[in-house]
């Protein structure tokens, strides 16, 4: 005899109140289980929620104390940016003051050597023709 038939013959000697309630029972049991069942998934995910939020906080500090790094390097590398900038400013000024004073030299030189060429024109040559 198959599972069925022995519980068919079992449940045979009570009355169809006492198997309607047995019937009830087994749904109320089931559905409390199946209760049971959520409710432990919704702990597990409430312990979870706990653990993330305690991992968060403990994090927290250490990401403000490494922003507030971050917000000084900036710092840093702003005010190095100016410096070299100033520095910049100043290199390209004296390249300008170089320019001009080499400019000035350059036309000293050649007046030199104008006024030179022209005394020797007006001398004449230093040394006798033939004897270069």
């Amino acid at each position: 005899m198959d599972e069925r038939g022995m519980i068919g013959s079992r449940l045979a000697g009570f009355d169809p109140e006492t198997i309607a309630t047995l019937a009830q029972s087994k749904v109320v049991t089931s559905a409390s289980e199946r209760a049971s069942c959520n409710l432990d998934a919704v702990a597990d995910g409430v312990e979870q929620q706990r653990a993330a939020a305690k991992e968060i906080a403990r994090n927290v500090p250490v990401v403000a104390q490494c922003t507030g790094e971050a917000t000084r390097n900036i710092s840093g590398v702003t005010q190095a940016a100016g410096d070299t900038s100033a520095t910049a400013t100043q290199v390209l000024s004296a390249a300008t003051d170089l320019s001009k004073q080499a400019e000035n030299v350059q036309a000293a030189i050649g007046k030199f050597l104008a006024a030179l060429i022209d005394a020797q024109l007006e001398r004449g040559p230093i040394m006798p023709p033939g004897r270069i």
